[in-house]
């Protein structure tokens, strides 16, 4: 992501982007499937699980905003990839574990062990979530720096004009 050396600034907005966009995505399908919930009709009393999936699309949604108030933080330098670290934890700590349990627990009331396709959905893209997370995580250097406090330095052979014809490229 954004405090990995080996990348240029454009696959670092790219990872960020992606992070990004699968959040978005996982987050905009536990809202779904909490409305599928709470509109359910059926055999099966669900309506115990109505407050904690709610919680877990509200945790969700907040932990999207953290998310993405700390890419901006990280890249801009402000925020250290330890604490960027600590985000992407409590995001799948806060945000993806408890909504995938709540899930299965739900579709466990109501099938009885199947599961229903929206179900599946919501599943795979925090799973999805949780996997590009933890890779984010295993990638970023341990140091303390962000990315721009470090930008210059490694690239202390070029004229401060080479480097500010390169962010004009992405601008």
């Amino acid at each position: 992501m954004t405090g990995r050396r080996d990348l240029s600034a454009k696959q670092k907005i790219a990872e960020a982007t992606e992070m990004l966009t699968t959040s978005v995505a996982d987050v905009a399908t536990d809202w779904i499937y909490y409305l599928s919930a709470t509109s359910y009709i059926g055999g099966s009393n669900i309506h115990r699980y109505e407050w904690p999936l709610f919680g877990c699309a509200v945790a969700s949604s907040f932990m999207l905003a953290v998310l993405f108030i700390s890419v901006l933080l990280n890249f801009c330098g402000r925020l250290s990839n330890k604490n960027f670290k600590r985000v992407l934890a409590l995001e799948v700590l806060i945000g993806d574990i408890p909504q995938l349990v709540i899930t299965a627990l739900i579709e466990l009331e109501i099938s009885g062990g199947g599961i229903s396709q929206l179900a599946l959905i919501t599943i795979g893209t925090s799973a999805y979530n949780v996997f590009l997370d933890a890779i984010q995580y295993f990638r970023l250097d341990g140091d303390e720096q962000p990315f721009l406090k470090k930008w210059p330095t490694e690239r202390s052979n070029e004229t401060a004009n080479d480097i500010e014809e390169d962010v004009d490229e992405f601008v």
